[in-house]
């Protein structure tokens, strides 16, 4: 859900995402996306994998009245953050550590609040590794410290919240696939074999 590659985690971004006039999420369907997908055959899922599809429908309802809920969430975290004094000098510090990076590849300076959002948010490393190995790790002491002070915030449970929510339904479709995959028969009549 949440990690280096993507979407771009920065308050501008976020707003730009948030007042751009056509909100992608708004109409997010699995049957009218641009992934190749056969439509007869994903409506034909519900004839044999009634709870699968009831799953990939939950994705999409949680996506069309939630994802805005989410952003709007991180949004104000990372505002919290960024107006956050000891932030600052964090930040200060990352640009003197960094200067020569920063001045050869300009995304570099956001990477300190989107390392202590991270932190804060509690995301696997393993979901930001170049982030955290370049540029995190270096400055880790400060940065954990840091985190730690947002960890029981509103805003942060907030998030921890939604992205709990969406996890733990895209989980369930995972393994609802999985269980989809080893049968070795289809339940319900097929009009396509």
């Amino acid at each position: 859900m949440i990690s280096e590659g993507g979407s771009e985690w920065t308050i501008d971004e976020i707003k730009k995402e948030l007042n751009h006039s056509t909100k992608w999420w708004n109409n997010f369907s699995f049957r009218n996306s641009t992934f190749r997908l056969n439509k007869r055959l994903y409506e034909d899922l519900k004839n044999h994998f009634p709870e699968l599809y009831r799953c990939l429908e939950n994705i999409e309802i949680w996506i069309r009245t939630k994802h805005e809920e989410l952003l709007t969430a991180v949004l104000k975290l990372l505002e919290t953050i960024e107006n956050d004094k000891e932030y600052l000098e964090f930040k200060e510090k990352f640009e003197k550590t960094f200067e020569d990076r920063i001045k050869d590849h300009p995304y570099v300076s956001s990477l300190p609040s989107k390392i202590i959002l991270f932190m804060t948010l509690e995301v696997d490393k393993t979901r930001w590794p170049n982030i955290y190995e370049n540029f995190a790790k270096p400055l880790e002491t400060e940065a954990n410290r840091l985190a730690n002070k947002f960890q029981n915030i509103n805003d942060t449970k907030k998030v921890k919240q939604l992205i709990n929510e969406i996890n733990e339904v895209i989980e369930k479709c995972i393994n609802e696939a999985e269980d989809a995959k080893l049968q070795t028969k289809l339940k319900g009549k097929c009009k396509y074999i």
